[in-house]
């Protein structure tokens, strides 16, 4: 009886490094996933013409305009021309579902930032976040 709780002492003393090396890979790539605009404007310069994916809450699409806005956890807005998303079929089919409010997966390029705080970028894509948790 000695020997299996020896045993399994020294595989939990084993295994504990291992996980925790894990844990802290894990933390890394949620810190990724949890990039700001606040961020990405801090450092434009590294960011800018790369594909980010980013956690983002619609505030308003205005097709009369051609402009859709998103903001973040932090309140800094971004905004995307649309002019001939008709054209593309994946933006086409998300404005068709475009509610704001709702945090949804962008997939975009960042450009600039305005005077007034507002950074453009090039949309590529963007799906409700819940989509991601059902599949």
């Amino acid at each position: 009886m000695k020997r299996y709780l020896i045993l399994a002492v020294a595989f939990n003393l084993i295994c504990i490094p291992v996980f925790s090396e894990d844990k802290d890979l894990a933390k890394e790539a949620v810190a990724e996933k949890d990039l700001t605009l606040a961020v990405v404007e801090s450092g434009l310069g590294n960011y800018r013409g790369k594909e980010l994916h980013l956690h983002l809450r619609l505030k308003n699409a205005d097709l009369v305009m051609e402009k859709i806005w998103f903001y973040d956890t932090e309140n800094v807005d971004i905004v995307f021309d649309l002019t001939g998303y008709e054209k593309d079929q994946k933006l086409s089919d998300s404005m068709v579902d475009a509610h704001p409010g709702v945090v949804y997966d962008v997939i975009c390029i960042p450009e600039s930032m305005s005077r007034g705080g507002v950074m453009t970028g090039k949309l590529i894509s963007f799906e409700p976040l819940f989509l991601e948790k059902i599949q």
